[in-house]
């Protein structure tokens, strides 16, 4: 699979072990650290297949990192958060998918499908 999936998970450890599950799978990560350098990530010639992002993170929350990549470019975003049972998600405009955590591989996988259904089989 050549496909791209921009990963940030604030403090870095949600992050790492999700670009882990995501490249057992043939997914290709990039992982940014600092959220808000995550909107000017340059990942070659193709735009990714997605980005995967907290709700609460240091430096840019999730929903203002969705408003501006989404401003930049078509890309699906999810939000991961343990609030999701909380959050409307018709408020969301600029977030395709919530995903609650703790978040099994499973869980991770049906993200993805719901994001880029045309990319992810089950």
């Amino acid at each position: 699979m050549d496909e791209t999936v921009l990963v940030t998970g604030g403090a870095g450890y949600i992050g790492s072990h999700t670009c882990k599950v995501l490249a057992r799978a043939g997914w290709q990560t990039h992982f940014v650290a600092k959220t808000e350098t995550m909107t000017k990530v340059n990942t070659g010639s193709a735009p990714p297949s997605a980005a995967l992002g907290v709700l609460g993170m240091p430096g840019m929350t999730g929903l203002a990192l969705a408003t501006e990549l989404k401003r930049q470019r078509s890309v699906p975003i999810m939000l991961l958060t343990g609030w999701a049972d909380e959050l409307d998600q018709d408020a969301l405009p600029h977030v395709d998918v919530v995903l609650a955590k703790p978040f099994s591989r499973e869980r991770l996988f049906e993200a993805m499908a719901r994001a880029v259904p045309d990319r992810v089989r089950m």
